[in-house]
């Protein structure tokens, strides 16, 4: 890679992505507009998912993270005067049963510690004036304070510059959402006579509104509260007297605040990008999604975003994988963006209640649901971020009862080398020992660890994703299918498109005309030795697929070239015209259209290659003579290995 990614936004976020690209060996260069890191903290809190993402960085992983800040163990849930109910982190299956307590600029300060180790430098006072993106890379212009312009060609353009993202606006991406009608005050102070336990949180929820009480170190805390609108254009800042007049209100009895560091007011935005990625330019954090602070969850989304993003940015610019993992990127984030907007929303209005008779069955219920064991340790585990997984990823193969399924999160095991360590983005083989995962080993150096981990389930073999998640589960008798997978997402697992028509021979090709349809055969090989079906396929206007099928025996893959075929996969339609593709994994259903009022085109290739042209030279003949009789489409249909389905 000769232009490094260019990183907007030196917050937790950008510093995040800025250290794992550097981990994996790419240029980059970190750029924020700030002359200095802020000293003020919006985020107080890492949870457990992002400790243990972070253990795969840097050689002391999350230990620099944990030694500055405060475990805290449970969260406390109070009304009337009584409790509700209390959430018990301990019980969380994480190497890290705990928040850590850890104000941002703390944060921030040990990643620009962890950048500098890794001989980058976070440039100050430096912001994107302007870009343009082409096919290969991005021409961005920087501004310093003195006016003074830099043009930089970048690969890649990562936006993690908040809410007022630079980047997005250059994007002119809509940030669609709302402001909440309510001001909202944010108190860091310190408290004498607290009964609550250094190491807890607590939660009021009171008639008047909903009061937050969470330590960030001791003797320091983090107040929240809501207010009724003030109707300014900005909300007012509170000064000392009117927070202790809300915490006695309330908050815990007898409580002093004194010697306030950061007094502030504030609304609530819900907000989000609809897109994560537009060609080379990526967004992420703050610059994607905004919303309300109610369980922490806004750093830890933005610092999860990127470490998925880093992973398969450093395959493809290895030129190990094909730029297509990276559409990826935006539908499994995005997913996780619209459950965290809805999961915080749903919890500031139930803890915003005014209506006496809804608080009264909020309260009961919620002492009756977190009476319950399993319900408060699901409570846990959804703060703690360990259920966040890509149960619809593009990237799921397939998988097996028992044992974590494809897109779930694999828990870090002690004593264990967490999947995806080291400096470069590999896949994790869980399984026994044995033929076949040495032969994976042997095939796929490039895309594997060598440290195969124990198997997650006897006979089986797990295949997890350098951010660990796993990919796909067979039985080791099907290993041939994670084969297939790795060997999909290989740049070589397509030939050059450029090459394919000019390289083969006059007899190479067979152009193959069916009705709406015309169809260009080509065979080729992968470079290991397996076999590849390729063929162009050009779809006139309101053509379409003759009957909508799967196949037992082969995985295709869709290329775009010129126009827009509509692709139905499993009842979801998914668009591919020009630098677009879309998977088929063996065993799903699909079928195609062109509903546009040009010819679209595509690259198709089956892997493996079984097909060959025999199925379209008589598919063609039966449409040629007319309209086809079904039993007999469904007989050359099944002879080749498809299977027809009626109501595809």
């Amino acid at each position: 890679m000769t232009h490094p990614v260019l990183v907007v936004g030196a917050g937790p976020v950008g510093m995040t992505l800025a250290s794992e690209l550097a981990r994996y060996g790419l240029p980059v260069r970190i750029v924020d507009k700030a002359a200095a890191r802020n000293d003020k903290s919006k985020a107080i809190i890492l949870w457990s998912r992002t400790l243990e993402l972070l253990d795969r960085g840097g050689p002391d992983g999350s230990a620099p993270f944990v030694a500055a800040g405060l475990k805290a163990h449970a969260v406390n849930l109070i009304a009337g005067g009584g409790p509700i109910g209390r959430i018990e982190l301990g019980d969380v299956r994480s190497s890290h049963p705990y928040g850590l307590m850890l104000p941002q600029s703390d944060t921030e300060r040990v990643l620009e510690q962890r950048l500098a180790g890794q001989g980058i430098a976070v440039e100050r006072g430096v912001e994107l004036a302007s870009f343009t993106q082409g096919l290969a890379g991005v021409d961005a212009v920087l501004r310093r304070p003195d006016g003074q312009e830099e043009p930089v060609a970048a690969g890649w353009l990562v936006g993690c510059d908040g809410a007022h993202s630079a980047v997005r606006h250059g994007l002119d991406a809509p940030f669609v959402g709302e402001t909440l009608d309510s001001d909202w005050i944010l108190a860091d102070v310190h408290l004498r006579n607290c009964p609550i336990p250094e190491h807890e949180g607590a939660i009021y929820w009171h008639r008047d509104g909903v009061f937050l009480v969470f330590p960030i170190s001791p003797g320091r805390y983090r107040l929240l509260a809501d207010l009724p609108p003030s109707g300014a254009a900005h909300p007012p800042t509170p000064t000392l007297d009117e927070v202790q007049a809300i915490t006695n209100r309330r908050g815990p009895a007898d409580v002093t605040l004194f010697d306030p560091i950061w007094l502030a007011g504030f609304r609530i935005n819900g907000r989000k990008v609809a897109s994560y990625r537009h060609g080379r330019v990526f967004l992420a954090g703050d610059a994607a999604h905004i919303h309300s602070p109610a369980g922490g969850q806004g750093m830890n989304t933005g610092m999860q975003d990127v470490v998925n993003l880093a992973w398969k940015l450093a395959l493809v610019e290895r030129g190990t994988c094909r730029d297509s993992l990276l559409d990826s990127y935006s539908p499994e984030r995005s997913h996780v963006g619209d459950q965290v907007l809805k999961d915080t929303e749903r919890l500031t209005k139930v803890a915003t209640l005014k209506n006496p008779v809804a608080q009264r069955l909020r309260n009961l219920v919620g002492q009756v649901m977190l009476g319950l064991p399993p319900v408060a340790h699901a409570v846990a585990d959804t703060m703690s971020e360990v259920t966040i997984g890509y149960p619809h990823s593009p990237l799921n193969g397939p998988g097996l009862r028992g044992g974590p399924s494809p897109g779930e999160r694999v828990a870090p095991v002690a004593g264990q080398r967490p999947a995806g360590s080291g400096d470069r983005p590999l896949f994790a083989l869980f399984a026994a020992p044995g033929h076949e995962t040495e032969e994976l080993l042997r095939r796929f150096p490039d895309l594997l660890d060598p440290e195969v981990r124990p198997a997650l389930h006897p006979d089986a073999i797990w295949l997890v994703r350098p951010d660990g998640y796993v990919a796909l589960a067979v039985a080791e008798a099907d290993w041939h299918g994670a084969a297939d997978y790795l060997r999909h997402l290989r740049a070589d697992a397509l030939p050059d498109r450029g090459t394919l028509p000019a390289a083969a021979p006059p007899d190479g090709t067979e152009t193959i005309p069916m009705g709406g349809l015309q169809v260009r055969f080509l065979r080729s090989k992968d470079q290991t030795g397996g076999s590849l079906d390729v063929f162009e396929m050009t779809v006139r206007p309101d053509g379409r697929m003759p009957v909508p099928h799967y196949h037992e025996t082969w995985d295709e893959t869709v290329y775009g070239l010129t126009g827009t075929t509509t692709w139905r996969i499993n009842g979801q339609d998914t668009p591919v015209g020009p630098g677009q593709s879309a998977f088929i994994p063996r065993g799903t259903v699909h079928g195609f259209r062109n509903d546009t009022r040009a010819a679209a085109s595509c690259l198709c290739v089956l892997t493996p290659g079984v097909l060959g042209p025999d199925y379209f030279r008589e598919l063609a003949a039966l449409l040629a003579a007319g309209t086809p009789d079904p039993a007999e489409l469904k007989r050359v249909m099944l002879r080749h290995g498809l299977v027809p389905c009626e109501n595809g």
